[in-house]
């Protein structure tokens, strides 16, 4: 599969890769890693996700993603939010405030 391509040549008159050879690409890495269900779709929000975790603008996202619409974008919000809301207790949590020394245990 490699350097060949479905349905035509690999990339379109401007230099950018065509979708059908996107497609391509993704699945073939995916078949070799053998990680079922991949697809272009996934990685896109895959991709949206990360970038806001580490730190990246919704308006930034919008405009690398395409979107006319920051409407489209929000819910790539949803995506990591509980993670970031944990990281943001972890780090401005009072109980960080407490020597770990005299910090009692919850547990039982």
């Amino acid at each position: 599969m490699r350097g060949s391509c479905r349905r035509g040549g690999s990339r379109q008159k401007d230099g950018h890769l065509n979708r059908h050879t996107l497609y391509d690409l993704i699945r073939g890495i995916a078949e070799r890693a053998g990680v079922d269900g991949a697809n272009v779709h996934r990685w896109r929000n895959t991709f949206g996700a990360r970038f806001l975790k580490a730190g990246g603008d919704i308006g930034d996202l919008r405009l690398l993603l395409g979107h006319s619409d920051i409407a489209d974008t929000i819910p790539y919000v949803a995506y990591g939010a509980m993670d970031r809301a944990l990281a943001k207790q972890e780090r401005f949590s009072p109980a960080n405030a407490i020597p770990e020394r005299r910090r009692k245990s919850c547990a039982p």
